[in-house]
């Protein structure tokens, strides 16, 4: 189901209870992909006018000449790296930008890589070089337009007994694995450890769809699991809460230092597309909301987490601490927001190419699009995210005593805690 992404009404209101508003009512999720010569429509289905908002959107002056439907393939089911995306929707930044936005979930059986054109329409796919790497053989020639996620953010959930275990303690043991992208960075571990991957059992969600489901971890069936530090280790927390186990049971540990980790997930297109003067314009816009709504997050966590969590089935208060999470992987950025760095972009391909995933040096990445991004955006927003503050007053889980009210202990001290060096400030 294709859906609509505009809304209508003939007052102004305040932001943050147009928001919560937003969040209660908003259907991302499409429920099947795309037909050929379909595409999104720019306003809602009265024909409405697109909604005004208190925001101003920078990344209007990126948008194409002809309202475009720009169709985004996802891996994995909606979770806090989307919140951009769903957030710059509720803004309607994407209406503003002449982009009608169709968010496709993954569906089990279904090919991501299958694509129809159709006029005034472009396909993007978001996901780690994991996802993307089958692309070649699936016949496409892909090309990474900019980051989502920054650095990957996969870690290792194990008893806290074993956090210094070497890795060689799984051989012959079982591993659950959140996502694709987690598993071929625990393989990647294994390697550069003198670890065979073969020796263990990784196990993915049937459907990767679902919200990961980290209970075989507390029945003894999974001896650790691969997932990423924002959402997957949230629900790994939040499960032994809901078991009423203790959760400092359980711990995480990076599978690679911050300063030599690969990149997380990026925004993809067809070369030819990026290359198309018709369809450049409208991958360049999207770029710009994403990044325009990434900084507008990291300022208002609480609002981007409402809108997230209408299609979430955690609470906007365990949403909030991990978009918070996901904050502390692209802020600081050095280069600007979604830039690729060159050295990050090697580092990567060599990991996944030695995790065994074949296509994986067969992909490429451009800044072209992402420098005019940041053309766009620098004089009025803060690309570089030199003014970012972490949030610590979001905790994950709330007090025993406390009830389900989020005023537990905070992640004071997010860099040491979680293995993740912070990186120094941005020019």
């Amino acid at each position: 189901m294709a859906v609509s992404r505009g809304r209508r009404t003939s007052a102004r209101v305040p932001l943050r209870p147009l928001l919560l508003a937003l969040a209660a009512g908003m259907l991302l999720v499409s429920c099947r992909p795309p037909i050929a010569g379909e595409g999104g429509e720019a306003t809602d289905s009265g024909g409405g006018s697109p909604l005004p908002t208190d925001t101003p959107a920078p990344a209007e002056a990126l948008k194409p000449a002809e309202l475009t439907s720009v169709s985004v393939q996802l891996f994995r089911g909606f979770g806090a790296a989307d919140a951009a995306l769903q957030y710059g929707q509720a803004l309607d930044s994407y209406a503003q930008s002449n982009i009608a936005l169709n968010l496709i979930a993954p569906i089990p059986g279904y090919d991501p890589f299958a694509v129809e054109p159709a006029p005034a329409s472009v396909t993007l796919w978001v996901g780690a070089v994991a996802d993307v790497a089958p692309a070649k053989a699936a016949g496409l020639d892909l090309v990474t337009v900019g980051e989502i996620t920054g650095r990957d953010a996969t870690v290792l959930a194990v008893p806290s007994a074993e956090a210094t275990a070497p890795l060689a303690t799984l051989h012959g043991k079982t591993v659950l694995a959140d996502t694709a992208a987690s598993a071929a960075s625990l393989r990647s571990a294994f390697v550069a450890s003198g670890m065979e991957p073969a020796g263990v059992t990784i196990v993915l969600p049937d459907d990767p769809s679902a919200p990961f489901d980290p209970t075989p971890l507390f029945d003894g069936t999974a001896a650790a699991a691969a997932v990423s530090r924002y959402d997957g280790w949230a629900r790994v927390e939040e499960g032994l809460v809901a078991t009423e186990a203790d959760p400092a049971s359980w711990t995480q540990r990076p599978l690679t230092p911050a300063d030599a980790a690969p990149l997380g997930e990026l925004v993809w297109a067809q070369k030819t597309d990026v290359a198309d003067p018709a369809l450049r314009p409208a991958i360049t816009a999207f770029l710009g909301v994403v990044a325009q709504s990434q900084i507008a997050c990291s300022q208002a966590v609480e609002d981007c987490a409402g809108a997230a969590a209408a299609q979430s089935d955690r609470t906007p208060e365990g949403i909030a601490w991990s978009i918070d999470q996901l904050d502390r992987l692209l802020f600081p950025a050095r280069d600007g927001i979604a830039h690729i760095d060159p050295a990050a972009w090697d580092r990567t391909i060599r990991s996944v190419a030695s995790a065994g995933v074949p296509g994986a040096s067969a992909l490429t990445y451009t800044n072209d699009l992402v420098n005019a991004v940041l053309a766009a955006l620098g004089p009025s927003l803060d690309v570089y995210g030199k003014g970012f503050v972490p949030r610590d007053d979001l905790p994950l889980l709330p007090p025993p005593d406390a009830g389900s009210s989020p005023t537990g202990p905070t992640d004071a001290a997010p860099d040491a805690s979680s293995g993740v060096s912070p990186e120094p400030s941005a020019p």
